[in-house]
Protein backbone atom coordinates (compact mmCIF):
# COMPACT_ATOMS: atom_id res chain seq x y z
CA UNK A 1 0.00 0.00 0.00
CA UNK A 2 1.41 3.36 -0.98
CA UNK A 3 -0.15 6.35 0.81
CA UNK A 4 -3.37 4.40 1.40
CA UNK A 5 -3.63 3.23 -2.23
CA UNK A 6 -3.41 -0.35 -3.39
CA UNK A 7 -0.52 -1.11 -5.73
CA UNK A 8 -1.11 -3.68 -8.48
CA UNK A 9 1.92 -4.99 -10.31
CA UNK A 10 2.19 -8.02 -12.61
CA UNK A 11 -1.33 -9.17 -11.77
CA UNK A 12 -0.60 -9.24 -8.02
CA UNK A 13 -2.25 -6.94 -5.52
CA UNK A 14 -0.20 -5.78 -2.58
CA UNK A 15 -2.04 -4.88 0.59
CA UNK A 16 -0.72 -3.91 3.95
CA UNK A 17 -0.66 -6.82 6.41
CA UNK A 18 -1.84 -9.41 3.87
CA UNK A 19 -0.13 -11.62 1.37
CA UNK A 20 -0.38 -10.76 -2.32
CA UNK A 21 -3.19 -12.44 -4.21
CA UNK A 22 -3.68 -12.64 -7.96
CA UNK A 23 -6.23 -10.08 -9.12
CA UNK A 24 -7.09 -12.11 -12.22
CA UNK A 25 -8.75 -14.70 -9.96
CA UNK A 26 -11.27 -12.14 -8.72
CA UNK A 27 -11.70 -10.03 -11.88
CA UNK A 28 -11.54 -12.63 -14.65
CA UNK A 29 -14.14 -14.34 -16.77
CA UNK A 30 -14.38 -17.42 -14.55
CA UNK A 31 -14.88 -15.31 -11.42
CA UNK A 32 -17.74 -13.49 -13.12
CA UNK A 33 -19.35 -16.79 -14.16
CA UNK A 34 -18.99 -18.13 -10.61
CA UNK A 35 -20.49 -14.98 -9.07
CA UNK A 36 -23.43 -15.05 -11.52
CA UNK A 37 -24.07 -18.72 -10.73
CA UNK A 38 -23.97 -18.04 -6.99
CA UNK A 39 -26.30 -15.06 -7.38
CA UNK A 40 -28.76 -17.23 -9.34
CA UNK A 41 -28.54 -20.21 -6.95
CA UNK A 42 -26.81 -19.83 -3.59
CA UNK A 43 -26.86 -23.60 -3.10
CA UNK A 44 -24.75 -24.31 -6.21
CA UNK A 45 -22.00 -26.90 -5.68
CA UNK A 46 -18.36 -26.75 -6.71
CA UNK A 47 -19.01 -29.68 -9.07
CA UNK A 48 -21.72 -27.66 -10.85
CA UNK A 49 -19.39 -24.65 -11.03
CA UNK A 50 -16.74 -26.89 -12.62
CA UNK A 51 -19.18 -27.79 -15.39
CA UNK A 52 -20.23 -24.17 -15.95
CA UNK A 53 -16.70 -22.74 -16.05
CA UNK A 54 -14.97 -25.80 -17.55
CA UNK A 55 -12.34 -25.47 -14.83
CA UNK A 56 -10.90 -28.21 -12.69
CA UNK A 57 -12.07 -28.64 -9.10
CA UNK A 58 -8.90 -26.99 -7.82
CA UNK A 59 -9.32 -24.09 -10.27
CA UNK A 60 -12.83 -23.38 -9.00
CA UNK A 61 -11.69 -23.83 -5.40
CA UNK A 62 -8.83 -21.31 -5.85
CA UNK A 63 -11.15 -18.79 -7.52
CA UNK A 64 -13.69 -19.16 -4.69
CA UNK A 65 -10.92 -18.71 -2.12
CA UNK A 66 -9.77 -15.53 -3.88
CA UNK A 67 -13.35 -14.20 -4.06
CA UNK A 68 -13.81 -14.90 -0.35
CA UNK A 69 -10.51 -13.15 0.46
CA UNK A 70 -11.61 -10.14 -1.62
CA UNK A 71 -14.93 -10.07 0.32
CA UNK A 72 -16.98 -10.59 -2.85
CA UNK A 73 -18.69 -13.80 -1.68
CA UNK A 74 -19.20 -15.57 1.63
CA UNK A 75 -20.36 -18.93 2.85
CA UNK A 76 -23.30 -18.91 5.27
CA UNK A 77 -23.88 -22.00 7.37
CA UNK A 78 -22.10 -25.32 7.39
CA UNK A 79 -20.06 -26.70 4.50
CA UNK A 80 -22.68 -29.37 3.85
CA UNK A 81 -25.97 -27.53 4.41
CA UNK A 82 -24.97 -23.89 3.95
CA UNK A 83 -25.23 -21.58 0.98
CA UNK A 84 -23.25 -18.86 -0.80
CA UNK A 85 -24.03 -15.14 -0.83
CA UNK A 86 -22.65 -12.46 -3.15
CA UNK A 87 -21.52 -9.50 -1.05
CA UNK A 88 -20.18 -7.06 -3.59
Amino acid sequence: MVDGVRVITDGMEETQGASAKPTFLTDGRNAKIIMRAIKADGYVTIANLCRKTRLSYSGVYKTIAALKAAFKIRRVGSPRNGHWEVIG
